[in-house]
């Protein structure tokens, strides 16, 4: 552990990056987290933006849809390499 501390420090000439501290796959389960987390904001804010447009009697617009369906696929694809990436610390 402490060579790899030092490997780091003369990589470094600053503060070492939290996920090169971190042990193996930690950061990027937590990045997956926290996008998927994202995601599934973007697609609530997204539903109520469709909800709000048709509480108003305003037509729908496709790309509403569009963007909704890209949010959905991307919080799906974050939720399944953070389950991926949680089995592998087990």
């Amino acid at each position: 552990m402490l060579q790899r501390l030092a490997e780091l420090e003369r990589r470094y000439d600053g503060p070492i990056p939290p996920y090169m501290l971190s042990p193996p796959n930690l950061y990027a389960l937590n990045s997956a987290r926290e996008n998927m987390r994202f995601m599934a904001q973007l697609v609530r804010q997204q539903i109520s933006g469709i909800r709000a447009r048709r509480s108003l009697f305003w037509p729908d617009e496709p790309h509403m849809f569009r963007d909704l369906g890209l949010y959905w696929r991307q919080r799906r694809k974050y939720q399944a390499e953070a389950i991926r990436l949680g089995r592998g610390r087990t």
